[in-house]
C-alpha cells in the first residue's frame, strides 16, 4: 500500500511516498519545496510558552509547492497523513477520574474547551493516554485552532489528497523513535532533539510514550550563524530539563538522542559537558535509503520518515470530528459496497457451480444409464451363450454316452443278426431298434443279453414275425430300450 506524508514547516513542505508495510518500506521519492517569502497564517499566542512551546509562526501551505514536490507521483489511493508544526497546537496535562475511552473523550472535550483560550467552536483537540492507574487516567491533550487545520486541509484536498490523520510534528518523532532510535544503550525517559533547516523540535519519551514537546523557531542556520549558537541551543535544552521538572516531578532524563541536520557529532561533547548526560547521534534516515529530494536546501525525513512507519491508531489525529465521522462513513460504505459485491460474486458463483453440479450429475445419470443399457446387454449375450454352452455341453454328453449304448448294442448281438433300423425317440428316451435273426431263438437270447446290461433300465420285445427267404426262414424283430 502506498502513504504520502506531507508536512510543512514555516518554510517548506516536505512530501515522503512510501510503499509496502512499515516491516518492509520502499521509499519512492522525498522532495521538499520551499515557501519563503509568504505570510504567517496564524497570530502568536502568549499562552504557548505556558504549553512548553515556543513563540514561532508557521507560513501558509502553498498549493503549488506541494503540486511540485508531488510531481510525477501516482496519487491514487493513497493513504495520507498531514504533519503540522508543533509551534501550532497548544498541549494540556489532564488528570481524569476514568479509565474507559468514551468517557474520557467526553471528559477530555469539556477539559479541554475550557482550558483554552480559543472559543470552543474554532478548536479542534485530541489526547493520548500516557498513564492509567486506581481508576484514574493522566492523558496529553493536544489542541489546534480549526482555521489553521481547515487551511492545511484545503491545500492538501486541492492537489487531489485526503489526509486520514492531521498530526504534529513532535508525534511524527515519536513514531521516527518507535522505529529508528530505540537500542540497548538507550535507557529511558529520553530527551529527542530534532534539528531542522528552520526549526528544532524537543520530545521527552518515557516508557514508550510521549510527556513534553517544545518546538524550537531556531533551526541549524540559527545554530550555525550565530558565534554561540550550539551555546544557544544548549541553554534552550538546559531550559527543556527545568521545566520538564516542574511538570513532572518524578522524571529525570537519563539521556539524550540528537539526530537531523547539523554537525551533531562535533556537538555532541559539549553537549554531553554542560548537560552532564550522555548523548547519542542518529542517523535521521535510520536503515533506509531516502532518494535525494528535489530542493536546494537541506531538510531533515525524521519526522516524515517517522509518520510513513507509524501506525494510524497512535497517532494524536487533529482533524475535525465531522470530518473524521464522513471519512468513517465513506469507509463504511466502501465496506458494505465491497462486502455486497463479495456477496453477489459469491451468489453468482454458487449458482455457476450448483449448475455445474446438476449438470454433472445429469452426465453421471445418463452415463450409468447407458452403461446399465449396455450391462444389460452383455448380461443376455452371456445369458445366452452360457445357455448354449450348457445345450452344446449336454449334446456332446448326449452323444457320448448314446455311442456306448450303440456300441453296446452292437457288441452284444450275435454275427448272423442284422439291423434294420435304429430310432432314438428323445422325448421318452426310448431307443427303438429293428432287425432280423435267423431264429426267434436267437432272438430271445439277444433279449436277455441286452437285459443283463448296465446301460438299460428296461428292454422290451415289442413283436416278431417269422417269413420265409431264399436261404431259409427269418425272423424279424423291435425292439424297445429305454436307458438308465
Amino acid at each position: 500500500m502506498r502513504r504520502i506524508v506531507v508536512e510543512v514547516t514555516r518554510t517548506s513542505i516536505r512530501a515522503l511516498v512510501v510503499d509496502g508495510s512499515p516491516a518492509r518500506p520502499h521509499i519512492r521519492a522525498f522532495a521538499v519545496e520551499p515557501l519563503d517569502g509568504l505570510p504567517a497564517t496564524m497570530p502568536a499566542r502568549p499562552e504557548e510558552s505556558k504549553a512548553g512551546g515556543s513563540e514561532g509562526q508557521a507560513g501558509e501551505p502553498s498549493q503549488e509547492a506541494l503540486r511540485r514536490a508531488l510531481a510525477g507521483c501516482r496519487l491514487a489511493k493513497a493513504q495520507v497523513i498531514s504533519a503540522i508544526p508543533r509551534e501550532q497546537v497548544v498541549t494540556r496535562l489532564l488528570t481524569l477520574p476514568s479509565i474507559h475511552s468514551d468517557e474520557l473523550a467526553k471528559m477530555v472535550e469539556l477539559s479541554g474547551k475550557a482550558q483554552l483560550l480559543y472559543p470552543p467552536d474554532q478548536v479542534v483537540t485530541d489526547f493520548q493516554v500516557n498513564e492509567q492507574r486506581s481508576g484514574t487516567s493522566t492523558v496529553q491533550l493536544v489542541a489546534c485552532h480549526r482555521d489553521w487545520v481547515n487551511r492545511h486541509m484545503n491545500c492538501v484536498s486541492q492537489v487531489g489528497l485526503e489526509p486520514i490523520a492531521v498530526t504534529p510534528s513532535s508525534w511524527g518523532l515519536l513514531a521516527w523513535y518507535h522505529q529508528f532510535g530505540r537500542s540497548p544503550e538507550v535507557h529511558e525517559p529520553i530527551l529527542l532533539i530534532n534539528v531542522d533547516e528552520d526549526r528544532t523540535d524537543v520530545v521527552l519519551i518515557d516508557h514508550g510514550r510521549l510527556m513534553f514537546s517544545r518546538g524550537l523557531s531556531h533551526g541549524l542556520r540559527a545554530w550555525q550563524r550565530s558565534p554561540d549558537g550550539i551555546g544557544t541551543l544548549v541553554q534552550e535544552l538546559r531550559w527543556s530539563c527545568v521545566s520538564l521538572q516542574r511538570e513532572f516531578p518524578g522524571i529525570e532524563v537519563n539521556s539524550l538522542i540528537m539526530t537531523g541536520l547539523g554537525p551533531l557529532d562535533q556537538w555532541k561533547g559539549f553537549v554531553e559537558e554542560q548537560l552532564g548526560k550522555p548523548v547519542m547521534i542518529r542517523d535521521a534516515e535510520g536503515s533506509l535509503r531516502i532518494p535525494k529530494h528535489t530542493a536546494t536546501r537541506p531538510a531533515s525525513p525524521a519526522v516524515v520518515l517517522g509518520l510513513a512507519m507509524a501506525e494510524e491508531r497512535r497517532l494524536v489525529n487533529l482533524l475535525p470530528h465531522e470530518v473524521r465521522q464522513a471519512q468513517h462513513d465513506r469507509c463504511r460504505m466502501r465496506e458494505l459496497a465491497f462486502t455486497g459485491a463479495l456477496l453477489l460474486v459469491t451468489l453468482l458463483l454458487g449458482i455457476g457451480l450448483l449448475a455445474v453440479h446438476v449438470n454433472r450429475q445429469a452426465w453421471v445419470v445418463e452415463q450409468a444409464a447407458k452403461a446399465l443399457n449396455e450391462v444389460g446387454a452383455v448380461t443376455e449375450q452371456l445369458e445366452w451363450k452360457a445357455r448354449t454352452i450348457v445345450l452344446i455341453d449336454t449334446l456332446f454328453a448326449s452323444r457320448r454316452r448314446t455311442a456306448a449304448m450303440v456300441a453296446e448294442l452292437f457288441g452284444l448281438a450275435a454275427p448272423d443278426i442284422l439291423f434294420e433300423s435304429l430310432a432314438f425317440e428323445r422325448s421318452r428316451g426310448e431307443l427303438v431298434v429293428r432287425g432280423s435273426a435267423p431264429t426267434t431263438r436267437q432272438v430271445l437270447d439277444y433279449l436277455q443279453r441286452l437285459d443283463q446290461s448296465d446301460q438299460w433300465d428296461q428292454v422290451e420285445l415289442r413283436h416278431t414275425v417269422s417269413h420265409d427267404v431264399s436261404s431259409g426262414t427269418r425272423t424279424d424283430f423291435e425292439l424297445v430300450l429305454r436307458s438308465k
